[in-house]
């Protein structure tokens, strides 16, 4: 059901269970594993249930040979709260780099993998211990996205580090990476359309782009881990207007939320309110 094949050989001593799992027992399993992911609710119903398949594929994708789809997964996780799932995900990275499977994509999708948990988890990483040689290994194909947040992590734990980023900053020209995975790619799909990364951006911003059809229909979004904090927010209509309700728990005390898709001149530094948008 999530397009791979698996052969396994087992051996079994004794006589074999004779028990089948059933698919409903599966389904139960994944309901567990995915139960404390972000979950959207928008108006267009394919994009509901593929964010929904997405989160699986992600926790597929951790445990991929390929270390870029397993770095690309735990940074979407990370997003997504399942921060122990992401964290397999870095582990099979850096097991790669280890073993001497590096090159400059690998370096720095790893490096993006682990500024992620220093700043959407707060815990530590070896992105200090790690950074040095992953960045010379990136080379030129380091971009001023990851660099940006290699220095924001490492503000904290190694602000030497962090500095030695932010003076590399100005010498890199690539301004981003698309992403090199099937399983990121449908993540940046479907998040695409609900914010900007505020890790990237440096500000809460949602809905930056409002899909016609979704106007005039509620929209429930709830539990994005930013750098900024764990939000949940909605839409709900009053006639024209929107009426946007939000809650950020966490993350630091000054943090500007926009809505540019909704209502281009609001923002609001608050934890947690609701507002009566310009109409459209």
């Amino acid at each position: 059901p999530h397009r791979q094949t698996v052969t396994v050989v087992v051996a079994v001593a004794g006589e074999p269970s004779g028990r089948v799992t059933a698919p409903a027992e599966i389904a139960a399993g994944w309901r567990a594993v995915t139960a404390p992911a972000l979950t959207v609710d928008v108006p267009d119903p394919d994009l509901t249930s593929a964010w929904r398949r997405i989160v699986c594929d992600l926790v597929l994708a951790v445990g991929d040979d390929d270390p870029i789809a397993a770095a690309e997964a735990a940074w979407w996780l990370d997003l997504a709260g399942l921060h122990d799932e992401a964290d397999r995900g870095r582990a099979s990275a850096l097991h790669a780099i280890d073993g001497g499977r590096v090159d400059a994509m690998i370096a720095v999708t790893v490096l993006r993998s682990l500024a992620s948990r220093e700043l959407r988890t707060g815990g530590p990483s070896a992105l200090a211990e790690v950074a040095g040689p992953l960045t010379a290994t990136a080379g030129d194909r380091l971009d001023r996205v990851t660099v940006g947040l290699v220095a924001r992590a490492l503000d904290r734990s190694a602000p030497a580090a962090a500095a030695d980023a932010r003076r590399l900053l100005a010498a890199v020209t690539v301004a981003d990476h698309e992403p090199g995975s099937v399983a990121a790619a449908g993540a940046v799909r479907v998040l695409g359309h609900l914010f900007d990364d505020a890790d990237v951006t440096g500000e809460l911003s949602l809905l930056p782009v409002v899909p016609a059809p979704w106007r005039g229909h509620p929209v429930d979004v709830r539990g994005i881990v930013t750098g900024m904090g764990r939000l949940s927010f909605s839409v709900r209509w009053h006639g024209a207007r929107p009426a946007l309700l939000w809650e950020r728990q966490g993350g630091p005390d000054e943090v500007r939320l926009r809505c540019r898709g909704l209502d281009p001149s609001w923002s609001s530094g608050a934890r947690s309110g609701e507002a009566l948008l310009a109409a459209p």
